[in-house]
């Protein structure tokens, strides 16, 4: 029924700079438009998008649907680009818009932004790329590419509803760099941080880096990095049985007596003293 619903609402028209050929953009693209809506995803580095003289930075993991009919150029000011490009007719999203009771008009700057493109939304794109040929209207739509592309234009809309949402709340979105950044820390919290390697990581520089740590969460990259070790130390030592030792180890302290010194300070007491708590509160 969803398929039948969105069937005929196919893009016109869909670049293939995608997965399988990633386009190595450096060039400037003169002010165009297009008939559809348009999802520029970057994969490596930043490019610019200008819509009616303003202009917005996009830089992974994020992303900028730029809307049908809107002249829109878009420039690389810190060197060459690799990224693609996804049509998504107006219908199509229009109806599943309706669907999920969301208000669908056009944004008065003519680019709806994502601060985080998710590993559904890429795999949804991904089976698209497969598909392309349909999406150009050169034949009728397989089972799968025909349930695919009105899930992709579902999943689309709801991330861009959230998006507005959590914008709304005046809390704003984390910048690409610290989202690149925390990520990268909490997937390897038994490794040490240094400022300048963690910023080459997310390709900014130490001091941006540092100053946007400090704009939106109050605290520097390291020290960040030292209180989620912590946490999740204190989170084992709750509900595990495992040694302090072993616990300090596997987070990258050298010894028990610096795990112990950082713990206190952050938490009062010692790691065994946390625990004892832990396991007579669970009492």
């Amino acid at each position: 029924m969803l398929a039948r619903m969105l069937r005929f609402a196919l893009p016109r028209e869909t670049e293939a700079a995608a997965f399988e050929h990633l386009e190595r953009r450096q060039q400037p693209v003169e002010m165009h438009s297009h008939p559809d809506h348009q999802l520029l995803i970057p994969v490596r580095g930043t490019f610019t998008v200008t819509v009616r003289a303003q202009t917005t930075g996009v830089t992974p993991p994020g992303a900028v649907l730029v809307w049908a009919n809107r002249g829109h150029a878009i420039e690389c000011p810190r060197g060459p680009v690799e990224l693609f490009a996804i049509q998504a007719a107006p219908e199509a999203l229009a109806a599943a818009a309706r669907m999920q009771g969301v208000e669908w008009s056009a944004p008065a700057s003519g680019l709806m932004p994502l601060s985080r493109v998710t590993a559904l939304l890429l795999e949804l794109i991904r089976e698209l790329v497969l598909h392309r040929d349909v999406l150009k209207g050169r034949g009728a739509p397989g089972p799968i590419a025909d349930l695919t592309y009105p899930y992709f234009c579902l999943h689309l809309v709801d991330r861009l509803r959230r998006e507005r949402e959590h914008d709304a709340t005046g809390l704003g979105s984390r910048s690409a760099y610290v989202e690149r950044a925390t990520a990268f820390v909490a997937a390897n919290l038994a490794s040490p941080v240094r400022l300048e390697e963690l910023a080459r990581r997310v390709g900014t520089s130490p001091r941006h880096l540092s100053r946007e740590f400090q704009r939106e969460l109050g605290t520097s990259p390291v020290r960040y990095a030292a209180g989620l070790r912590l946490d999740a130390a204190a989170k084992r030592l709750r509900e595990t049985e495992r040694p302090v030792k072993e616990i300090a180890l596997d987070l990258g302290y050298p010894s028990v007596p610096r795990f112990n010194a950082a713990f206190r300070q952050r938490f009062g007491c010692t790691p065994l003293d946390h625990r004892r708590r832990g396991f007579a509160a669970a009492d």
